[in-house]
């Protein structure tokens, strides 16, 4: 099993396989999801704060699916841990997981810049 620190950060050709290859759509796509993100993430706090699981883990569930189609491979295994936790009902774990989703997304935002 690939952990996500050896996870790729940034598939491109993933995420074209998901667009039909169309690389202004994949733009746009990464855009909307580099422009969400930081809203996502606050929402993803306050649920932890609230100690609303449910909201949690369903949100975590669509970061981890808009991860998988950008071909963010290591965000997405963090979204998916983010939202065993939620189910769990651990917001101390949830919350170690959130902070480990900014840094994924911060090494996914460069990738994404760079390729941009």
């Amino acid at each position: 099993m690939v952990s996500h620190e050896t996870a790729p950060v940034f598939d491109k050709s993933a995420l074209l396989g998901c667009v039909g290859g169309d690389e202004e759509i994949a733009a746009e796509v990464c855009q909307a999801f580099l422009d969400d993100f930081p809203n996502d993430i606050q929402v993803l706090r306050a649920c932890t704060q609230a100690g609303d699981s449910e909201d949690l883990a369903c949100r975590a569930h669509g970061i981890k699916g808009a991860a998988a189609n950008l071909g963010a491979e290591a965000l997405r295994k963090v979204a998916f841990e983010t939202e065993k936790a939620a189910k769990a009902g651990d917001m101390n774990a949830a919350l170690s997981h959130i902070a480990e989703l900014e840094i994924q997304f911060a090494q996914l935002k460069a990738a994404i810049e760079q390729w941009l």
